[in-house]
Order: structure tokens, then C-alpha cells, then sequence
């Protein structure tokens, strides 16, 4: 019953940011409607409004606005992530190349799935200094934290093609250090 009260006193703060998160029309600006988006899937474990920002390219070619949902997925805790799974199959299509937005985009699919394949294999292809999506995985791998533990062999094997501050940064954070 505590529950339900604590609830029923969001849910108006909810409703709130539910009819400013997916307008384009609202108050908000772009950062605000995906922080809006983001706080609705972390609170409420309702994905819907982060997911149509991130599709949101399909709809109206708003690719900046969705450069910043993607990116969002880092600093999310696994509930809320997981709740924005209909975003997955335009995120796999971002994944597809191989610059910084296949990487966040890579990043978020872990996110949200826990599948690291295809991060791991953009980190596999990276082979030059700042060339290639790995090395935005890499930043969005430190950013996720203990989250990104899983992937921290495959973090270590980046060691030696450069940017080992990045590297080492980013084995730290996986590590709580």
C-alpha cells in the first residue's frame, strides 16, 4: 500500500513529462525531451518515449535529436534500458558502419540487450588512432561503468593501438576504480 501511494503522488509528475518527452511542439528542447524520455524509462520502466526518439530519424530525418537519445542508453541502469527495446532494430541498423555512431549505437544495443558482439567487433576494426567506431565504444563503455563488465576482456585487448589513456580510463571504470 506504501507503494502505491508513493506511486500515485509521480504519477502527475509522470504524466508531465509523458506530454512533453515525444513532442516536437512542447516546451522542452532536444536535450530536455530525451532527458524527459529517459527519466519516464528509468522511473516507470516505459520505453516508448526514448524509442521514438532514437527512430525518430525515420519519421522526420531529426538526426541530432537522435545522436542524443542513443548516447543516453550509457548512463542508464539495465531497468530502464531494457525498457526502451523497440528502439533495437534501428539502433542495429546505426550499428552497421563503422564511425562513432555505429559505435554509440553498438553501446546502446549493449545497453539495452546486454549483446556486445557488434561492439566487439567495431573495437576489432579499429586499427589507427581516433579512425573508427571503437573508439566511442570505448567512451561509452567507461561511461556505462560495472555495467560494461563483460566486455572488459575485450576492452584490454584495445591496449597498444593507441589512446591507452582512454583505454586504461575505461578499464577502470569497468573495474569501480
Amino acid at each position: 500500500q506504501v507503494l502505491h501511494r508513493a506511486w500515485q503522488k509521480t504519477k502527475p509528475a509522470l504524466d508531465a513529462l509523458r506530454a512533453q518527452a515525444g513532442t516536437s511542439h512542447g516546451h522542452l528542447n532536444n536535450f530536455d525531451r530525451v532527458y524527459a524520455a529517459s527519466a519516464i524509462a528509468e522511473i516507470a520502466q516505459d520505453g516508448e518515449f526514448l524509442s521514438a526518439l532514437v527512430k525518430k530519424r525515420e519519421e522526420y530525418n531529426d538526426k541530432f535529436v537522435q545522436k542524443i537519445a542513443v548516447s543516453k542508453f550509457r548512463g542508464m541502469t539495465e531497468a530502464g534500458a531494457k525498457a526502451c527495446s523497440a528502439a533495437l532494430p534501428t539502433l542495429k541498423e546505426l550499428a552497421s558502419g563503422d564511425d562513432s555512431d555505429a559505435g554509440s549505437a553498438a553501446v546502446a544495443i549493449f545497453s539495452i540487450s546486454g549483446d556486445g558482439s557488434r561492439a566487439i567487433e567495431i573495437m576489432d576494426a579499429t586499427k589507427r588512432p581516433w579512425e573508427g567506431g571503437g573508439w566511442e565504444v570505448l567512451r561509452g563503455l567507461k561511461e556505462m561503468g560495472k555495467r560494461s563488465a563483460p566486455l572488459l576482456d575485450e576492452v584490454e585487448k584495445m591496449k597498444g593501438k593507441q589512446s591507452d589513456g582512454l583505454v586504461n580510463d575505461t578499464i577502470k571504470a569497468i573495474k569501480g576504480e
